[in-house]
């Protein structure tokens, strides 16, 4: 998108993605997530 005024300048303008909401994990993620910290945390 975007726009030009009288003098011939051209505005470009960035196109915005469409906005969604993220889901919850699920148990089996959450678990995994912990694996992960208990893993990093070791290192």
């Amino acid at each position: 998108m975007y726009t030009v005024d009288e003098t011939g300048v051209m505005n470009n303008y960035a196109v915005e993605p469409a906005m969604y909401f993220a889901s919850y994990p699920t148990v089996d993620q959450q678990q995994r997530y912990v694996l992960q910290a208990a893993i990093a945390l070791c290192l």
